[in-house]
């Protein structure tokens, strides 16, 4: 694939998790999109969702008293990539080493991209109250093109410390490209995955920003990148695996299955 391409591809991949799909949330009447279950998930809380119904998810049938707390309506969807072919991968890979490194940095294969894309806030909610990190990116994702942008980053960030490359490039993209984000964070957010060791991730930068950066945002981004990464290294959970280099390799793609 000629290397222009690849930043096309990269930056459609990060914006495709951080558009809100309004036409397909489903809202229970008499709940407000704003109620408590949003602060529970923004602050990492796992609390039971037994008080309510989703006729999607698989055990809703029974009355709520009786139901588990956490229900996983995405049981049926593969968590890896493991026997998924190399051509239709939607954060490009291009070796089968590349696809576990996707794996393990929290990208969701094309399946779950396509499943996540569709489902409702409450399905995501459920899912990432058990413990889906895919789930909860791709929520807080959506959150961030509405009223709850801080409580939104704020939990990004914490997936984004923990190992999630995907809670980072979407938080990088929507403040690269949002009028509501800052151009200066997400150049430093962009930073941080490039130290984290995804290679990648400067073929397509530049196309994220709705405008050039100046040379003073790019110093501001770089010195923000700097404290960042430091901060977020010494903070991970992950310890050592934070910084995880992508193995990069040109020429399995064309001929993968």
């Amino acid at each position: 694939m000629h290397r222009s391409m690849y930043g096309v591809w990269i930056v459609a991949a990060a914006l495709a998790v951080t558009a809100c799909v309004q036409d397909r949330e489903e809202i229970r009447p008499g709940t407000d999109a704003s109620d408590g279950r949003v602060a529970e998930v923004a602050a990492g809380s796992s609390g039971s969702t037994a008080d309510h119904e989703d006729s999607d998810v698989q055990g809703s049938g029974g009355a709520a008293g009786s139901r588990p707390a956490a229900v996983d309506p995405f049981a049926d969807v593969p968590t890896t990539r493991d026997g998924m072919s190399l051509r239709d991968d939607p954060f490009l890979a291009e070796s089968r080493e590349e696809q576990k490194w996707l794996d393990r940095n929290g990208y969701p294969n094309r399946i779950q991209l396509e499943r996540y894309n569709q489902a409702s806030d409450y399905m995501l909610e459920q899912a990432a109250n058990g413990g889906d990190t895919v789930a909860d990116v791709v929520l807080q994702g959506r959150r961030l093109s509405g009223s709850q942008i801080d409580l939104a980053a704020e939990r990004l960030m914490e997936l984004a410390r923990d190992g999630s490359g995907f809670a980072l490039s979407t938080l990088s993209a929507f403040m690269a490209g949002s009028s509501k984000g800052s151009p200066e964070i997400g150049y430093a957010l962009s930073r941080v995955a490039e130290m984290r060791g995804d290679s990648r991730m400067a073929l397509g930068r530049d196309a994220m920003f709705r405008r050039p950066l100046t040379p003073e945002q790019k110093l501001q981004g770089e010195a923000e990148a700097l404290r960042l990464f430091n901060e977020m290294r010494s903070s991970s959970k992950v310890g050592k695996a934070f910084v995880d280099p992508r193995p990069v390799v040109f020429n399995e793609r064309e001929g993968g299955i």
